[in-house]
């Protein structure tokens, strides 16, 4: 009897490949997010260690020309701020495309793994049938050759 050969195994074998590609993107996304979390949290302890930095030195006294340095300072860590949130929500809402995307990926592959494994079971219960058969020509052959 002849091995099971699924006529689709190539067409399977790119969907597995094209889920996998999708699912490495999605993490390769997901750490960037999180780089750009720690960024924003990095980001927002020097802002807070500026304003102590500048009671300090008011408390000490300095020169007028060293303060006008700290409200460029803020407005520019703010601003960093502003824009490694927005950085985040752009990767947020790439997650959820490519969220999306995996789960059509998936769908088509499980499209045809159920299809592999419908003609699996056709082809086990085919074998089956004729091996029975077989063996029932076998025994009847036995019996006739016993007589």
């Amino acid at each position: 009897m002849k091995k099971f050969k699924f006529k689709l195994e190539g067409l399977l074998k790119v969907r597995r490949f094209a889920e996998e590609k999708c699912r490495t993107e999605l993490g390769h996304i997901q750490v960037i997010l999180e780089n750009k979390k720690k960024e924003i949290i990095k980001e927002n302890e020097y802002l807070s260690l500026s304003f102590d930095t500048q009671d300090n030195m008011l408390k000490q006294g300095i020169h007028g020309r060293e303060i006008e340095f700290f409200p460029m300072y803020i407005e520019g860590k703010r601003k960093k701020i502003e824009q490694l949130k927005a950085e985040q929500a752009a990767l947020e809402e790439a997650i959820e495309d490519k969220r999306l995307e995996l789960i059509q990926k998936r769908a088509d592959l499980k499209v045809i793994e159920k299809l592999k494994e419908k003609e699996i079971h056709n082809f086990k219960k085919e074998y089956n049938k004729k091996m029975n058969k077989r063996l029932e020509e076998e025994v009847m052959i036995w019996n006739q050759y016993k007589e």
